[in-house]
């Protein structure tokens, strides 16, 4: 009754349709892409299930800052999965859960990415946004996790960054 786990529930009338048990908790909205659901649970561990049947597609580990869970958000696009890790970045591939790359290290204990969403430059190249909660907003290349830019000044935002045309929108 109370395990931590990802639930697939019918909307009609909430029967369970399929679940699965995760090592810890799950505090942070799931992502969906090319019918696989995508979620973390707060030790790192990355999960990837069928969302028809809730089989396990692969599970890797992101490598956590212990004493900073994680407690991101997951975004699933382009063949990635972008992740949170303590207070770090880090990118999956969507087939196996192989680590990609790693980025955007914090020095600052609650300066964790907490919002994850991706846009595309003039030059049509994908941007991860991510949003520091306490601190700052950054966007980091997708492909190879280069940090482009973040904000000069600290600035409390908590919210997932919307981007409409060439503006950014945030609280």
């Amino acid at each position: 009754p109370f395990d931590a786990g990802l639930y697939c529930l019918n909307p009609e009338n909430g029967e369970v349709l399929w679940s699965y048990k995760t090592v810890a908790g799950l505090k942070n909205v799931p992502s969906i892409d090319g019918g696989v659901i995508f979620a973390q649970d707060t030790f790192g561990w990355v999960y990837a299930l069928n969302t028809d049947t809730g089989a396990l597609v692969w599970k890797s580990l992101a490598p956590v800052n212990w004493g900073h869970h994680a407690e991101n958000g997951v975004l699933a696009a382009e063949g990635k999965v972008f992740c949170g890790a303590g207070r770090k970045v880090v990118t999956m591939s969507q087939k196996d859960g192989s680590i990609l790359w790693i980025g955007e290290r914090s020095i600052s204990s609650e300066d964790c990415p907490s919002r994850f969403i991706l846009a595309h430059d003039k030059e049509g190249r994908s941007i991860l946004l991510a949003c520091r909660q306490w601190w700052h907003i950054y966007a980091l290349d997708a492909e190879t996790g280069e940090t482009l830019w973040r904000t000069s000044e600290p600035r409390y935002f908590t919210g997932t960054p919307l981007v409409i045309g060439e503006h950014i929108y945030l609280h």
